[in-house]
């Protein structure tokens, strides 16, 4: 079974923010090079100071395209988060989070899978314990994508029916009236 396109989506977002940039030395587009995750569930550690993970919060169905066959126009809540354990963390994590706008703002379709990517916020973090000091960049994004294109085969109904509650749906094909049928065909 193919992975849901949200999960590609997510995928394609962490593929460009660790894309090597070519030179002498090699780059990428943030500080955590390719430290950078398509999970929540990836805890940044005083061993790795700088990492980004990427993640789902939640998802809807625009309303205007719920009710329908074919398309879905989805509005899906992306987390960015950029974390640093160590000193001048705020300056580090807000640089950061610039480096993923920018990176981010450079492929707003995301290689053509969305409609659009853009930042809604960024909030700043400092939790400290007796081993770390956690500095983080939460960058909340909103991307815009459709699932179940619509095939048109070109055909219409050849026949339009009316029914009348309780009696419509499966079985009661016989109760319905015929208000419309394709024109004859005149050779």
């Amino acid at each position: 079974m193919a992975p849901h396109p949200r999960k590609l989506i997510r995928a394609d977002m962490v593929s460009i923010l660790k894309a090597a940039i070519p030179g002498d030395p090699v780059t990428y587009p943030t500080r955590a090079g390719l430290r950078v995750f398509d999970s929540a569930d990836s805890p940044p550690h005083e061993d790795d100071p700088e990492s980004i993970n990427v993640y789902m919060v939640g998802e809807e169905i625009d309303p205007e395209y719920g009710d329908q066959d074919g398309v879905r126009r989805r509005i899906m809540e992306v987390r960015v988060e950029c974390y640093y354990a160590g000193g001048d963390g705020g300056e580090i994590v807000d640089e950061m989070a610039w480096q993923v706008e920018n990176a981010l703002r450079a492929n707003p379709t995301i290689n053509n899978k969305v409609e659009w990517c853009r930042l809604l916020n960024t909030n700043v973090f400092f939790v400290e314990s007796t081993k770390l000091a956690l500095f983080a960049a939460v960058m909340t994004w909103q991307v815009v994508y459709y699932t179940h294109e619509y095939v048109d085969d070109g055909g219409r109904p050849t026949i339009v029916l009316l029914g009348f509650a309780p009696d419509i749906g499966p079985g009661h094909e016989p109760d319905y009236s015929e208000i419309l049928r394709e024109p004859e065909e005149v050779l």
